[in-house]
């Protein structure tokens, strides 16, 4: 019979053990959670309008084979090198998909004029399945939608911005949202603000 202190100790070193083969586990996982589900992928606008982050090179054919998609709006750089890239590039050459690439700093604060084109682009493919993404899915697809939303669809800006923020849009300091709000007041028309506060399209 093994003595007390030595059952503790094994208790306890297998208590040790199995907790961090699961902290091990649990690390894995969330390192990798993007191969197995598509980067903050979610649906603005049923049949049509798609959001995320850029998709695993595994996960892209399924995605746009599940949701029909035409067209890819993608608003970080283009690095073609890379896996995730090279593949959603031979996708689009394959398939023949409409492609446009309007690159925007991380933060999302895009030139008036690139969020313009992105809200063109996308009210230029309304109604016909389209993917917006930009590398991790928050802000520069977060803002592309608020423009869209204000310049195209009638669309408050706090509802917009409500919205972006229901999809992940994070703006811990506020320098996005300050930066649509000039957007919204210095750049777009009057006639398109006075019409704005229906909150659909």
């Amino acid at each position: 019979m093994m003595p007390k202190d030595k059952k503790t100790t094994k208790r306890i070193a297998i208590v040790v053990v199995a907790i961090l083969a699961c902290a091990g586990i649990g690390r894995a996982f969330y390192v990798n959670r993007w191969k197995v589900w598509p980067k903050r992928f979610a649906v603005v606008e049923p049949g049509w309008l798609y959001r995320g982050g850029q998709i695993d090179a595994d996960l892209l054919e399924g995605l746009v084979d599940k949701y029909h998609i035409e067209a890819i709006l993608a608003l970080a750089w283009l690095r073609p090198n890379r896996p995730d890239e090279a593949a959603e590039l031979a996708l689009v050459r394959g398939r023949n998909l409409d492609f446009e690439t309007i690159p925007m700093p991380g933060n999302g604060a895009a030139d008036f004029d690139k969020l313009d084109e992105a809200a063109d682009w996308i009210e230029a493919h309304h109604g016909h399945p389209i993917f917006v993404h930009c590398a991790a899915g928050v802000n520069r697809t977060g803002a592309a939608i608020v423009a869209y939303r204000v310049k195209h669809c009638g669309w408050a800006l706090q509802e917009a911005l409500a919205e972006a923020r229901r999809f992940g849009m994070r703006d811990r300091r506020g320098e996005l949202t300050e930066h649509l709000i000039r957007y919204y007041k210095e750049h777009l028309p009057l006639s398109i603000r006075l019409g704005q506060g229906s909150g659909t399209d």
